[in-house]
């Protein structure tokens, strides 16, 4: 029996392992701890960073600076990431007055490639103590192309109608309001007969003109 639970504590962590990349530095009462929800996802997926900070009491950490440091590239063009939603948590009290203290990040992913994500300096602060800094890893994630193609469920546009009644190119609500708003029909009946009678030769200018022409020839011989 305690083998089996034994085994079962392994496949645990295993799994575990693979879900989640954790980094730890301690450093005379600072500590962080960062977990990324994955380091292999679609380009149509989202990657959650949490970080997990641990300081004595009297400092804070400097959020501000940590968010930025994880949105900085030093790559030239669009960031591989943007941020879609956060979560700072309230501190906790540790024993040994000590707090911890939580911020976590949604990223979307711009474009695929192998993504390198850190945070840099992870600074705390304090009123009349000396600034911490701890240095933080560097994670990198794959982000690949979706293999099936993304489903299209919009409207697309009609195909070519011969009804006099109704324009072309039109969808079943544009349809609907027109066959309710018979005035606008008639305008665009209206419309539509100019814009024909413009693109029309003028038949019977041009008989005028054969006709006048024709006279003055005959009267000259």
């Amino acid at each position: 029996m305690r083998s089996m639970f034994l085994i079962l504590g392994i496949l645990f962590v295993f799994s575990v392992s693979a879900e989640e990349t954790v980094f730890d530095q301690d450093d005379n009462g600072f500590s962080a701890h960062i977990t990324l929800s994955s380091d292999h996802l679609s380009l149509f997926d989202n990657v959650s960073v949490t970080i997990t900070l641990e300081f004595p009491e009297g400092y804070h950490p400097n959020f501000d600076a940590i968010r930025s440091h994880l949105l900085k590239t030093n790559s030239v063009g669009a960031p591989p990431f943007l941020l879609i939603s956060e979560s700072l948590e309230k501190p906790q009290k540790l024993p040994g007055q000590r707090l911890s203290q939580s911020l976590s990040l949604s990223l979307e992913p711009q474009f695929p490639g192998a993504h390198t994500l850190t945070f840099y300096e992870i600074p705390f602060l304090a009123e009349k103590k000396p600034p911490v800094t701890l240095i933080s890893d560097l994670f990198t994630i794959d982000v690949t192309t979706p293999k099936q193609p993304v489903a299209f469920y919009g409207i697309l546009a009609p195909l070519l109608s011969f009804n006099p009644k109704l324009p072309v190119a039109m969808n079943p609500e544009n349809r609907w309001d027109l066959l309710e708003n018979p005035s606008l029909l008639e305008e665009i009946k209206e419309n539509t007969a100019h814009e024909l009678a413009k693109k029309t030769l003028p038949l019977f200018a041009i008989s005028g003109a054969v006709l006048v022409f024709s006279l003055i020839l005959f009267s000259l011989y």
